[in-house]
């Protein structure tokens, strides 16, 4: 921080001043140096250095400290939404809302819904946890060749619209482009949240990852009550436990990448 030293003169008498209180500059005027107000009588002589700072610099935040946690329970596990390959996890299709508006650093964690039972996923585990690293833009997903093989990438661009590849894999049918990516000419939903590298995401499927309902009780609470949609807002409680969570989680391999 930067700062710039001023001086004025103040006249001392067994630690009393010889000023008037009416007289005497205020330190405001004094610190500026105002010669109106500066003390011509003898005395001594202080220096004093102020330190001004400087109300240009930007304010630091810890949004890396404090991220947003995306919480909502799965009713499909297919590949496709999330989407695991070479050491990548990319959310393209499906939780649109989660899509438009989760921003870099923000972690969003899928449970498994009731109706995955049958498929090996029990008591609402944990089918994946990631950290968004990305958000890339509508069109970006699409265009560039290191994202093209990816089995969610299912849409292509031709000119300044979407349309679904002959090839997809996932969501071919009637109306999903237009649920997944939003209504033309803007298409707000395109927007495909991406978790680089192996360090920032943990995919489990099926494969139980840890038993949270018996540590965390608040979110236990939370996610058996969650029906459609995503939470996003947390009490302070429910938070806390999150954040513990994640520790626990980073601490676990995972068996896809």
């Amino acid at each position: 921080m930067k700062g710039r030293a001023f001086s004025f003169r103040a006249a001392f008498l067994g630690g009393q001043h010889l000023v008037p209180s009416r007289l005497r500059p205020s330190f405001f005027d004094a610190v500026l140096g105002d010669p109106s107000l500066r003390l011509r009588r003898p005395g001594i002589c202080v220096r004093m250095a102020v330190k001004i700072p400087n109300m240009q610099q930007p304010i630091q935040t810890n949004h890396d400290r404090i991220p947003k946690f995306y919480l909502y329970k799965m009713t499909v596990d297919n590949g496709g939404a999330p989407c695991v390959q070479d050491g990548g996890l990319t959310l393209a299709i499906c939780k649109q809302t989660i899509r438009r508006v989760a921003p870099e650093g923000s972690v969003i964690i899928g449970f498994a819904g009731n109706d995955l039972r049958d498929e090996g996923y029990h008591d609402n585990s944990i089918v994946y946890a990631a950290t968004v690293t990305r958000p890339l833009n509508p069109g970006e997903y699409c265009r560039k060749r290191m994202y093209a093989g990816r089995p969610d990438c299912v849409y292509k661009c031709t000119g300044k619209r979407f349309a679904t590849k002959a090839k997809a894999l996932f969501h071919s049918g009637v109306g999903y482009l237009e649920h997944d990516l939003g209504s033309p000419p803007d298409y707000d939903n395109a927007i495909v949240l991406l978790s680089d590298g192996l360090e920032n995401f943990r995919y489990f499927g099926n494969r139980r990852s840890l038993q949270y309902k018996t540590k965390f009780h608040r979110l236990r609470k939370e996610i058996e009550g969650l029906t459609q949609g995503h939470r996003v807002n947390h009490d302070p409680e429910l938070y806390a436990e999150l954040l513990a969570l994640k520790k626990l989680l980073w601490k676990l391999k995972s068996p896809i990448s």
